[in-house]
This record gives structure tokens, C-alpha cells and sequence, in this order.
């Protein structure tokens, strides 16, 4: 019993900490909020609202909410304030760290959470009006923390089930006083019949696709609908052309049924947009058979100009089986909306990829995944997107492909992707692979992974291949967005990934991205002490003319020469005496040049020459290994008289 009581007191005690230790964390992050409205105030390094204490609670929100988002946001904790909803959960959560070993008080600490967010989202609705339901559903999916709190505070307006709040305000109606009094007879009637055993009934179907005339054709390439291109992978057929015959481009609606063997797998359906568009769910209604059908919820995400997906799925309690998941893939070209859905239950995963990475529309137009976390879109004037073999997305400049965005599925034995880089092999990212390569692999500055996968030649001498991969993770898929740096500049490839992540320029003054009109820095040269050998590969204006009191482009190329000559091997990141390696190569890459403005710790601000590059050590003990240690920022010089700043290159 001695034993049982220990564990049971730690067991509290360690919950209690942990708990405590969470307010004494956040406590400190929210030294520096500032007020903004009576008892809400703005943090910078939040990521999402909450309210905070029990005697005077104070509500909490990211700096960065949007205004039109604010309103509603304050409503819903001012509401959890006027409840004494904090109070409410720090009770709960003592009681839970006396009953920790209990199973039905976490089920009633977690259910309570819930309910405290669900009602405080629906007097929100009901005070400032239905029509908020889906800025407000966007709201709560931009600030989801995708994670319950297990702690007595903070209350947070993101945490919880999330696809279940924006469910139950899809479906919130206002309160009726009559409906009330209706519900609680109800509640009689129910527990009177409870011994009674009800009679079954099935669950509401979707509607069948329209029985067609079957005009099967084998192994298409290149199927068209319309303004819509897919292709469908050998043993894939679609049926119902014959009943569309003849072709009317006038037609409100046309509908088709995709197939794998003998079985329906899913459809193709568009829509001419209506011209008298109103209401709100006029897309949801026009498009989905599945929408207002009992016991079916969805989810969805995206827009119409990259790729709207929307999932239906069997809405019924646990146990009861699921008999629907559909998954539609909407997209609107023109004047027409296209649906391609597919029944999950139905369709593999590699035929759904292998179809909708071809899908693609007009002449030559791309497709873009509606998951791909950047917008390839946001390119300089003289690139542009093309359409690959596929449904790979091809960078062209000039008439010339320098680039490209391949998919691949994430292997199922890889649990999580961001501990490592190793799984991409398996992937089947082919410059991994190769052994005739140097590869250098690391964090990215704009994506999960960084990889220059790059010909194994002496420095000095040219690449004859150079290519530069970004990897990005999103919904088990890793997008690899590549560049051929024998055909854009280091320079080009940065303000590319800035401007399809941010949607602005890599800031740069003294190197330029476009290598039209430009000079080019390409010289190879030695340390002053010959223990590290400097690769300038940067492109410049050579007319632009200095701004007043800094240097001119030419002078700020001979002043990072100077200063990094000046440098050691060990000044750059290696101790090689101490690793115990004799024979030690050591080569910097220089890429680019950034002008900004530090402020000194006097309160001065200096203009600053930011050098990018990366170091690469080769060291041999009888093989030869390329290691990255630097992709970033190298050095910074005084762009006032080029003098030594801070970075790499000078021994401690």
C-alpha cells in the first residue's frame, strides 16, 4: 500500500510541475505584450490567443492577427472571462492530478475543454451574426495548434479538436426558446425507451453516379474535358463520352465516371458558373452531391485558382461503420468549375497521385497542388511555368527548361521527416543517389531541407552539373523544387526561392540576381597563409552608382577579396589539429552580396556588407568526403571602408 501511495503522490506532484513550469514559461514570454484594448494585449511570439489567469484574467493575442480577425477572437475569451472558464479548468485540472490514474476523469477533463470552446464559439456566432461562421472557421484553422493542453492554464482559442469546432458551427443553428422546451420532453421520452432496442436504419447514401453508355478506352494519354488535361495510367478507363455526344459547349454540366478495371474509382464533373451567383454555399450546392446529406461531415482547404480539396466522410458515432470518403479536387478555369473526385475506398493512392499530377488546363497551362507550400507563380519576368511529363512543374527561361518541382511520397517507415535527410533515397530523389556527386546537405533557409548535389571537379575548373534542390514537407508528400546552376546564377536561384516563399526579392544591392548586362566576379584565389581556396561566382552592376558614403560594387569586391584572404582554415569552422587530421583541403564558395543597416550598440547605425557563401572541408583518410558547414552568411564587412566586421575567417 506504501508503494501505491508513493506512486499515486509522485504521480500528482509530477503533474502539478509540469503544469506550474508551463505558467512560469509563459509568464516570462509575455513580459514585453503590449496593451491594446482594457485586458487584451498584443505578443509577438505567440501563435495563438488565450486567456491567462484566474483572479484578473488577461487575454493574449499574436501582434500579427489580422483586424477583421480581432473582433471576433476578443469576443469568444471575453466570453470564457465572464463564465470564469479559467477557474473552471484549473479546478478541473487539480482534480485531474489527484485522479491522474483514473481514466474517466481525463475523459471528462478533455470533454470539458471541449465543451468550453464549442459553447464559447457559438455565442460568439450568436451575438455577432452567422455570417462571420467562415472567417471565423478560417481563424481557427490559421491559429489550430493541432494539440490539446494537459495543463490547468492557459485557455487558448486554437487548441482542442478543431475539425470538430468548425463542424459544429457549419451546422449551428440560432436557439429557439420552443425548440428548447421541444428538447427537454425529448430527453424524457429517451430515457423512458432507453430499455427499448430502436429500429435500424441505414445511413443516407450518396447518390450514384448516372448509369452511362460505356465508352471504355484503354491506356488514354492525354484525356481531355473540355479546358481540363489528365492522363489515366494503364488500366484506368472513363466512361459516359457517348452520352455527352454531340459535344455542347453550352452545356450547364457534363459528368463522367473514371474507372480501374471494372471498378468506379471516381468521376470528372464541371460546371458552367452560374451568373446569378448568391449565397454563400453556392459552390458547396452546385457541385457536391454529398452536401446536406445526414450523418456526412467534411473538411476542406485550398481555393479554386490552385486546387480547392474537399473531403466527405461518414459523420457517425464510434463503431458504426463508415461507408463514405470522398475526395474532391476542385479547380475553376475561366467560366467553368472542375470537379476530379475520388472515392477513397476505392482508388489506391498511387492511381489518385498518378491522375492528379498530370491534371492540368488550357494550352499548356500547370496545375499547381493545392499543398505545395510555396507559389511558383511569383517568378521575375523572363521565367516562366510549363507543364511537364507527369504533371512536373518545368521553370523556363529563354525557351529553356533551368529548373523543376518533383513530387514523391514520403516511404511509410519514415516517422518523421524533419529528423533527418536520409529517407530521400528512398524517396527516390536521384541525385541523392549518385555516387559520381558531391552533396552537401543541410537546414534550408526558405525550406525544410537544403541540398547541392554537384560534380566532383577540381575548384576552378566548371561544373558540368550544379544542381540545387530545396525540399519542402507537406501532407506526407516532399516537394523537391530544383535549379541548374550551370543555367542561372547563385545570385538568380536565391531571389527565386525568396520571391516564391515571400513574395519579395532577395534584398540585395552590390550583386545582382540577373546575369543580363551584368559583370561577373569568377576568380579563384588563395588564402594569405594557402590553407583555404576562394571560388567568387557573383554577378554585379558594374554602372550602378554608390550611394553616398559607401563604397562602389568594384571596391567592396576588392575589399571581401582582401578580407578573405586574410582568413585561416580554422577561422572558417574547422579545427583540424584537434580532429586529428593532417590532410585537410578547405574551399569557400562565394554567392552573393547583401547591403544592410546594422545598429551598433551605441544606438549608431553602420551600412553592412553581408557575404554569402558556403564552406565546404574535404579530408581524407582514405576517402574523400564533402561536408558543408556554412550556406549562409560568411562575413560581414563595413560597407564604408570594407574593413572586418564579424562571421567566419579569423581564429578565436
Amino acid at each position: 500500500m506504501e508503494i501505491a501511495a508513493g506512486v499515486w503522490l509522485a504521480g500528482g506532484v509530477l503533474m502539478a510541475a509540469y503544469s506550474l513550469a508551463q505558467y512560469l514559461v509563459l509568464r516570462r514570454r509575455l513580459r514585453e505584450a503590449a496593451p491594446y484594448q482594457g485586458e487584451t494585449y498584443l505578443a509577438d511570439n505567440l501563435s495563438t490567443p488565450f486567456v491567462m489567469g484566474v483572479i484578473a484574467p488577461k487575454i493574449y493575442l499574436p501582434s500579427d492577427t489580422p483586424d477583421a480577425e480581432r473582433r471576433f477572437i476578443i469576443a469568444h475569451e471575453r466570453r470564457h472571462v465572464r463564465r470564469g472558464d479559467p477557474l473552471w479548468k484549473l479546478l478541473g485540472y487539480g482534480a485531474l492530478c489527484v485522479h491522474w490514474f483514473n481514466p474517466l476523469v481525463w475523459l471528462a477533463f478533455l470533454l470539458g475543454g471541449k465543451d468550453m470552446e464549442m459553447s464559447c464559439d457559438e455565442a460568439v456566432i450568436n451575438r455577432l451574426g452567422e455570417d462571420i461562421r467562415a472567417d471565423y472557421s478560417q481563424a481557427l484553422l490559421r491559429l489550430a495548434t493541432h494539440k490539446r493542453l494537459i495543463a490547468g492554464m492557459p485557455l487558448a482559442f486554437g487548441e482542442g479538436d478543431t475539425r470538430g469546432r468548425v463542424r459544429n458551427m457549419a451546422r449551428w443553428k440560432r436557439p429557439k426558446v420552443w425548440v428548447s422546451g421541444i428538447c427537454a420532453v425529448l430527453c424524457l421520452v429517451v430515457l423512458a425507451a432507453c430499455a427499448l432496442n430502436p429500429r435500424k436504419t441505414e445511413e443516407q447514401q450518396p447518390t450514384e453516379s448516372p448509369t452511362l453508355e460505356t465508352n471504355p478506352t484503354a491506356g488514354v494519354i492525354g484525356v481531355t474535358f473540355q479546358d481540363l488535361h489528365l492522363t489515366l495510367p494503364d488500366g484506368c478507363t472513363y466512361e459516359g463520352f457517348e452520352n455527352h455526344q454531340p459535344w455542347d459547349i453550352n452545356r450547364d454540366n457534363y459528368e463522367f465516371t473514371l474507372k480501374e478495371g471494372d471498378t468506379a474509382i471516381g468521376g470528372v464533373r464541371f460546371f458552367t458558373v452560374p451568373k446569378d451567383i448568391s449565397g454563400a454555399d453556392w459552390l458547396e450546392e452546385l457541385v457536391f452531391p454529398e452536401w446536406g446529406m445526414e450523418n456526412v461531415g467534411y473538411s476542406a482547404g485550398g481555393d479554386l485558382t490552385s486546387g480547392y480539396t474537399v473531403e466527405f466522410f461518414s459523420d457517425v458515432p464510434e463503431g458504426q461503420p463508415k461507408t463514405l470518403l470522398n475526395r474532391h479536387n476542385v479547380y475553376q478555369w475561366e467560366n467553368r468549375i472542375y470537379d476530379v473526385w475520388f472515392d477513397e475506398y476505392a482508388v489506391s493512392p498511387e492511381v489518385e497521385n498518378a491522375i492528379l499530377n498530370t491534371v492540368s488546363f488550357g494550352s499548356g497551362a500547370v496545375a499547381i497542388p493545392s499543398s505545395l507550400p510555396i507559389d511558383p507563380t511569383k517568378l521575375p519576368d523572363d521565367m516562366g511555368l510549363k507543364s511537364g511529363e507527369n504533371g512536373v512543374i518545368l521553370f523556363v527561361k529563354d525557351g529553356e527548361t533551368v529548373g523543376q518541382i518533383d513530387t514523391y511520397d514520403i516511404p511509410d517507415s519514415v516517422e518523421n521527416p524533419y529528423a533527418d535527410f536520409d529517407w530521400l533515397a528512398e524517396a527516390g530523389v536521384a541525385d541523392v543517389s549518385d555516387s559520381s556527386l558531391i552533396l552537401m546537405a543541410g537546414s534550408s533557409l526558405y525550406g525544410d531541407w537544403d541540398l547541392q548535389a554537384e560534380s566532383d571537379v577540381i575548384p576552378g575548373q566548371p561544373q558540368t552539373v550544379k544542381r540545387w534542390h530545396t525540399f519542402f514537407i507537406a501532407d506526407r508528400k516532399v516537394y523537391d523544387v530544383w535549379f541548374d546552376l550551370t543555367k542561372v546564377s547563385e545570385g538568380e536561384y536565391w531571389n527565386l526561392m525568396s520571391l516564391m516563399t515571400t513574395g519579395a526579392p532577395e534584398e540585395t544591392t552590390a550583386a545582382t540576381q540577373n546575369q543580363s548586362g551584368s559583370a561577373h566576379w569568377g576568380e579563384t584565389f588563395l588564402s594569405d597563409d594557402g590553407t583555404v581556396t576562394f571560388q567568387a561566382d557573383i554577378y554585379y552592376d558594374l554602372t550602378a552608382p554608390a550611394e553616398a558614403g559607401i563604397l562602389s560594387a568594384p571596391e567592396m569586391l576588392a575589399a571581401v577579396k582582401r578580407e578573405m584572404q586574410a582568413g585561416t582554415m580554422d577561422g572558417f569552422g574547422l579545427d583540424t589539429k584537434e580532429m586529428g587530421y593532417t590532410d585537410v583541403e578547405c574551399f569557400v564558395n562565394l554567392t552573393d552580396l547583401v547591403l544592410e543597416t546594422r545598429k551598433t550598440d551605441s544606438g549608431e547605425e553602420i551600412p553592412e556588407l553581408i557575404v554569402m557563401g558556403t564552406v565546404i572541408y574535404r579530408f581524407s583518410d582514405g576517402n574523400t568526403i564533402g561536408q558543408e558547414l556554412g550556406i549562409h552568411e560568411l562575413m560581414a564587412l563595413d560597407a564604408r571602408d570594407g574593413s572586418f566586421l564579424s562571421g567566419y575567417g579569423r581564429a578565436s
